[in-house]
């Protein structure tokens, strides 16, 4: 019977051991209450227009693949912090300045340069939504 526990424990240890983690990583963080960070007037939801002279064209997220079984396909993103987004689009390129200095006029927004990167950051997640198709 000791035997048989000894040997239960030793191969339960050796198991734990083969499966551990080498690298831990540790990422301080501090629980808020709320939505997140950023107010809510800083976040975006919106299917992609494709029209040509849309000045927010060029800032929509690529989908490399779509859902299989959907017509009627739309893609869009939601996006968690717009004025960082539309700072680092203005920075690449994505947006004319005029809209940019637009944008900043109609939100009564003067940009803060030590609050945003201008290291890209991934703001936006990408999404598609369409129809099911049915077999009649």
């Amino acid at each position: 019977m000791k035997l048989k526990t000894t040997l239960l424990i030793i191969l339960s240890l050796t198991f734990r051991l083969g499966y551990a983690q080498e690298n831990i990583i540790e990422l301080p963080l501090t629980p808020e209450i709320g939505y997140g960070p950023f107010r809510m007037a800083l976040k975006g939801v919106s299917a992609n227009n494709e029209d040509k002279e849309n000045p927010w064209l060029d800032t929509y997220l690529k989908i490399s693949k779509l859902p299989q079984g959907l017509a009627e396909i739309k893609q869009g993103s939601i996006d968690a912090y717009m004025y960082q987004s539309v700072y680092q689009d203005y920075l690449q390129g994505n947006i004319t300045k005029e809209w940019y200095e637009q944008l900043q006029k109609s939100w009564g927004w003067i940009p803060d340069t030590l609050q945003l990167s201008k290291t890209p950051l991934k703001t936006k997640v990408a999404f598609a939504m369409g129809k099911i198709r049915t077999v009649t």
